[in-house]
């Protein structure tokens, strides 16, 4: 669980350092005219996405990997995902080609931002993932966004490894914001998984609540690319 920090401190030397380590790596456009293509959806009626391959294998080691190596992929320089949907791939190219996320602040829309942080978990995206929660983590205290967190927590607990930190931070947002009798009346709707987690997140003997919490807190290591917790959650 995050541990208290000053506003003024240890928030903004962690992002820096988070920024750094993408910042200075700036994109290799020396294959200006290689394109690549990100199937979206299922057979039936995909939705087609063509970005510059240098930008993809950029910001994702998976793209990387699958468009540069001899399987499918890399023979037809196509990367099926299958389970996404168009409106969240959206935001992931746009993401790709900005470092930027543009949304509206209604519920709809942080419910796609919970999605493209579980997305850009498997395609071992940490800089985008923790775009996403700077992003959420400004806009939680409106009504709309901690019902997207709420309404997502299945999703969230699905599929995602335990204890990552998109779970951290639902927790500290329902705790922060919800009432205990909010969570009894409507206790069905709460995963199991994640009311442990809701009760653990009290027993903190050392530290008096409520305590600062910093968006920081919730960021992923963006050092190793490599690794996913959806893909420790599937090895496991």
């Amino acid at each position: 669980m995050p541990q208290k920090v000053s506003k003024s401190g240890g928030a903004n030397k962690s992002r820096t350092s988070a920024e750094k380590s993408t910042e200075m790596r700036r994109v290799n456009f020396t294959t200006p005219t290689a394109m690549v293509t990100l199937v979206v959806g299922s057979s039936d009626n995909p939705v087609k996405f063509t970005l510059h391959k240098d930008f993809a294998c950029h910001y994702s080691p998976v793209f990387h990997a699958a468009f540069n190596g001899n399987f499918i992929e890399g023979q037809t320089q196509t990367y099926h995902l299958e389970d996404a949907q168009d409106k969240v791939v959206t935001l992931l190219v746009q993401w790709i080609y900005t470092r930027r996320i543009v949304t509206t602040d209604n519920y709809t829309d942080y419910e796609n931002l919970i999605t493209l942080w579980i997305l850009a978990d498997k395609l071992c995206m940490p800089a985008l993932q923790n775009a996403i929660i700077d992003r959420l983590f400004k806009t939680k205290p409106k009504p709309d966004c901690r019902m997207a967190i709420i309404g997502s927590l299945e999703k969230i607990y699905n599929e995602t490894a335990g204890g990552c930190q998109l779970q951290k931070f639902a927790v500290d947002v329902c705790a922060t914001y919800l009432k205990p009798d909010d969570i009894r009346e409507t206790l069905q709707l709460f995963p199991a998984e994640f009311l442990i987690d809701y009760a653990s997140r009290f027993y903190r003997p050392h530290i008096l609540v409520p305590w600062e919490f910093d968006a920081s807190d919730y960021h992923v290591s963006t050092e190793d690319k490599s690794k996913s917790s959806s893909a420790k959650r599937t090895v496991e």
